[in-house]
């Protein structure tokens, strides 16, 4: 267990479960010496307390086995694990989609496990189930849309041209009209003349004027 993970804010909703003695908990309450991490089954009092200091078991309360518990076996921690690292993943690394972030994670945990793909199948869950849910995390990495052209902030490197030219043409409100550099405007206009002046039958070096 890392240090980040201890000291936490976020006690509900952070992916993270501890795996004791083939049980899953989930963090339940922080506090200046230790966390607490309540068994995950429903109605059950099973509760480990952890120092922060050096992460020893300094409290436990046994389980309730009068309800039902199901043994977390290698596979399902595995089948865990990849749930908890896709879903930091999409936030991590928004430039990729969730679909490779879903491969790439596929073929990690069948690396580092030595399980079979064909025993993966059974933890862990189709992508078209997750997918929407690996969306929405997705967008919680990347910055908001804005919410109009004068909002829109670009990154300086997105706005010159390999020849240092300025890529956005502005009114004079300071509007962006068109995402050209004045020299590939200077040639677009030079063809649409060209084009212009065949279609009308003009011969070449006619003046036209664009108002």
């Amino acid at each position: 267990m890392t240090r980040d993970i201890l000291d936490s804010s976020n006690p509900y909703h952070d992916a993270y479960d501890l795996f004791l003695n083939g049980y899953l908990f989930k963090k339940q309450r922080l506090n200046k010496n230790g966390i607490n991490w309540l068994c995950k089954i429903k109605s059950c009092p099973g509760s480990v307390t952890l120092s922060k200091k050096d992460e020893k078991k300094v409290g436990f309360i046994d389980h309730n086995f009068d309800v039902s518990h199901k043994v977390f076996t290698e596979l399902d921690q595995a089948g865990n694990k990849f749930k908890t690292d896709i879903k930091i993943r999409c936030e991590s690394e928004c430039s990729l989609s969730a679909g490779q972030n879903f491969l790439d994670e596929q073929i990690k945990i069948a690396e580092s496990t030595g399980i079979s793909y064909q025993d993966l199948a059974l933890a862990i869950p189709k992508y078209s189930s997750i997918k929407p849910a690996l969306q929405k995390r997705k967008k919680r990495g990347c910055p908001k849309l804005a919410k109009n052209l004068r909002e829109l902030l670009i990154p300086m490197e997105y706005t010159k041209t390999a020849n240092e030219d300025n890529h956005q043409i502005y009114n004079n409100k300071n509007k962006i009209l068109v995402f050209w550099s004045p020299s590939q405007l200077e040639v677009y206009l030079k063809q649409l003349t060209g084009i212009l002046m065949e279609h009308l039958g003009q011969p070449p070096g006619t003046t036209i004027s664009f108002i």
